[in-house]
């Protein structure tokens, strides 16, 4: 019995291994080479199978590495899904629509607003309401006449839920004063970490106030850290930006800086993995504004800031663990 099989699938020819074949227990191709299912073979003796032949270069790739390996740009995936169920490759199936759900576009009904983003955005928040939209849980869901999951709640403040989730950061406008009813609409989407920046955002406000000079802002310097699917984001609560920028002056990758409310500044970045092994010089501002330097190496965590933000003689308030995703740190100086 030769090792190495041929096979004619489509019209298109492919030599592969007996052993490659059989590597998955109870798949067609173990089927077809055992004899429990009845097959055709062309003049050449390799086995005719009437499937698609540019896609089943995927599964003889996957059958012969076990892993999900495709080309950039490939836009087949429900064929690829479907010829995978079709061979009786469970785990490629299962790999396929993995992928296929990351990328799948969700349609949501918020009390009559409608809103678009990715399964992998709704994910971000495992534990939380939109996370079952997306899993087995969801298939009982109500869904409006197009097919949008219907959800009975505020749709004008949904969108800053789920813009937190895609960027991580909580932006609200300046002039905002419904914090409550944002507590009230984080705690319903169990999403923690809102309600503790909504919390602080409120404490930093009645702090101001409290603080308010003649010029009606009194600076103070507090800030968060925390890491959140791959980005660092960090609130700075004074209305200082300069000190933001002066304190995070090393450099980044895609940095990008908004302001929220109360004068608020969100800084979010990725560190360059390119620089982890170089040394860094850090400017930092001091209790009295003053710059400070110090040569460090460039840093490779999140625990690594946190050492440098020490260094600078800022204090942990205190960290809130929300999970593999995040924690954020409470600074003070």
């Amino acid at each position: 019995m030769s090792n190495y099989i041929g096979l004619n699938v489509g019209g298109k020819i492919y030599r592969t291994s007996r052993t490659t074949l059989t590597s998955t227990p109870g798949s067609f191709f173990n089927l077809i080479l055992n004899g429990g299912i009845p097959s055709a073979q062309d003049e050449q003796g390799n086995y005719l199978i009437d499937r698609d032949g540019d896609i089943f270069r995927h599964i003889l790739n996957y059958l012969r590495s076990k892993k999900l390996v495709l080309p950039e740009g490939f836009n087949e995936l429900h064929l690829l899904a479907c010829e995978a169920d079709f061979f009786q490759l469970e785990t490629l199936k299962e790999e396929v629509l993995s992928v296929l759900g990351i990328h799948q576009i969700i349609g949501l009904n918020v009390g009559g607003k409608i809103y678009q983003t990715t399964r992998e955005t709704l994910l971000r928040a495992p534990q939380g309401y939109l996370a079952a939209i997306v899993s087995e849980k969801g298939l009982n869901m109500a869904r409006d006449k197009d097919g949008n999951f219907a959800i009975d709640r505020d749709g004008e403040l949904f969108r800053y839920i789920l813009n937190f989730l895609r960027e991580g950061a909580l932006i609200l406008p300046k002039s905002w004063n419904d914090f409550n009813l944002l507590l009230n609409e984080a705690a319903f989407f169990g999403i923690p970490v809102i309600r503790e920046h909504v919390t602080s955002l409120m404490n930093f406000g009645e702090t101001d106030e409290e603080n308010a000079g003649e010029n009606g802002h009194q600076p103070v310097s507090f800030f968060h850290l925390y890491h959140w699917h791959g980005r660092f984001l960090t609130y700075h609560t004074s209305h200082n930006r300069r000190r933001l920028e002066d304190l995070f002056s090393f450099k980044m990758k895609s940095c990008k800086y908004v302001e929220s409310t109360f004068g608020v500044h969100v800084l979010s970045f990725t560190l360059d993995e390119w620089l982890t092994d170089e040394s860094l010089e850090w400017f930092y501002p001091n209790s009295s504004g003053h710059k400070c330097r110090k040569i460090l190496d460039y840093p490779k965590s999140e625990q690594d800031i946190i050492a440098m933000l020490q260094f600078g003689k800022y204090s942990i308030i205190r960290s809130i663990n929300f999970g593999e995703e995040s924690t954020k740190y409470e600074f003070a100086f």
